[in-house]
């Protein structure tokens, strides 16, 4: 959110940044020949390095509102049938399990943990449920640090809440995957957090996935590394070749087991 202007230095910066889109001077013609001179020049103001953040936060704003637009469009991708999940409209996991669906605004690790935390339990629930229910669910810190790394530690992102990033599922909204390298051709975009759940959950429950819900009993740490063998990553979170480091790398750096302990806060 753009401050509005404290004091008269905030108001001088905002006055000059609507006078820098005014045109220079100059005399031009209208319809009729007659001349019409434009506004004199008015003194030039220089703006302070608060003044240019702010300007900076509002052009960035309106490119993010520009690539969502052009992002969210769900146009016609050859050969996408092949690259989207089956669905099934029977399965609790596509069930919004709230009436008014949540939007939670969060930037930064320890904000995106505290927004993320209550539907991270939420997805250890549902994991555990219904007719692909697992018979483990995966520890806290395994998936907020996993969540985390696959959102920048930022929420809502241009896959919306789509909290694993996962792969498009037909039937559902979605966006193109950017052709970046490793990535699917289109993600899932949810656009409610409850939804981001029932999607990363639907997934988790996947055949591909039962060696993560297996490593429960060995500690957290030992199902970071499976989620790592797990093909849920192109790179498998490996940051020094041995896959599913970075989450445990992450779990470490951020005190992330913490969450483990049953009634944990943010």
């Amino acid at each position: 959110m753009v401050d509005e202007p404290k004091n008269e230095r905030d108001a001088e910066e905002t006055r000059a940044l609507t006078l820098a889109t005014l045109p220079k001077t100059g005399i031009t013609l209208i319809p009729g020949g007659k001349r019409r001179r434009a506004p004199k020049p008015r003194p030039r103001v220089t703006l302070t390095s608060k003044a240019r953040q702010r300007v900076s936060t509002i052009v960035a704003l309106a490119a993010v509102s520009v690539a969502l637009a052009t992002l969210l469009w769900a146009g016609p991708i050859t050969g996408l049938a092949s690259h989207i999940s089956s669905f099934n409209a029977n399965n609790r996991a596509y069930v919004i399990p709230t009436p008014t669906p949540s939007h939670p605004i969060a930037s930064g690790e320890h904000d995106f943990v505290c927004a993320a935390l209550p539907f991270a339990r939420l997805a250890q629930i549902e994991m555990t449920s219904g007719p692909n229910a697992l018979a483990h669910p995966w520890h806290l810190s395994v998936i907020l640090a996993q969540w985390g790394i696959e959102q920048g530690w930022s929420m809502p992102t241009y896959t919306g809440y789509n909290f694993g990033n996962v792969s498009a599922i037909a039937g559902q909204q979605w966006v193109s995957g950017g052709g970046v390298l490793g990535a699917p051709q289109a993600f899932a975009y949810a656009p409610s957090a409850e939804q981001g759940v029932a999607d990363y959950v639907h997934f988790a429950q996947m055949d591909l996935y039962h060696g993560v819900a297996a490593a429960w009993v060995n500690g957290p740490v030992a199902q970071a590394y499976a989620l790592g063998k797990s093909p849920w990553d192109a790179n498998h979170y490996s940051s020094n070749g041995n896959p599913g480091s970075s989450i445990v790398g992450t779990m470490a750096e951020y005190g992330l087991q913490r969450f483990d302990t049953s009634g944990a806060t943010c």
